[in-house]
């Protein structure tokens, strides 16, 4: 193939816009003198030092008042805390002076009511502890046959044992 085959892409057309910067740089007015971008970059720096010191003041006027606000509530916090001491100081005062309070009253109670409550329990446990022991020990041969049964007897007592489903332990002498 050869390169006629393929055209040379073509430019575009050219825009408004830079149809106009090509007539004004054709009549001489695009061209600008360094000494007026210097004045407009140092009025744009001076624009944007100003906005950023502003911005910084209003930053450290709210810091300060922030710092202002936590320094008062920690004050508040200390008094509270003073109060609250000198409270518990005169409570303790009054505790220790050996004044009865209603609170030290109902303390000494409170301690009576759980320790008789304590024991009674325990009592209770034990006695029902012993009636549970003597209802279900093991009979023994001396509770089962009285002395004056005779030996023609024991057979009929035996059976009466075995139907009661008990357990027979017989003692050798």
């Amino acid at each position: 193939m050869s390169s006629e085959a393929f055209a040379p892409p073509k430019a575009p057309p050219p825009s408004e816009v830079t149809r106009g910067t090509r007539e004004d740089a054709d009549n001489g007015s695009a061209l600008i003198s360094p000494e007026s971008l210097k004045e407009e970059l140092l009025a744009k720096h001076a624009a944007a030092a100003a906005a950023w010191q502003a911005r910084l003041g209003l930053f450290l006027e709210g810091a300060a008042a922030q710092q202002q606000q936590q320094q008062q509530q920690q004050q508040q916090q200390q008094q509270q805390q003073q109060q609250q001491q000198q409270q518990q100081q005169q409570q303790q005062h009054i505790i220790n002076s050996g004044a009865p309070t209603l609170s030290r009253i109902t303390a000494e109670r409170g301690l009576k009511i759980a320790s008789l409550t304590f024991l009674s329990l325990t009592l209770a446990a034990v006695f029902l502890f012993l009636i549970g022991e003597v209802r279900n020990r093991i009979p023994s041969a001396d509770i089962l046959f009285p002395p004056t049964l005779q030996p023609q007897d024991v057979p009929e007592a035996v059976s009466r044992i075995i139907a009661k489903n008990k357990v027979v332990v017989f003692l050798a002498e």
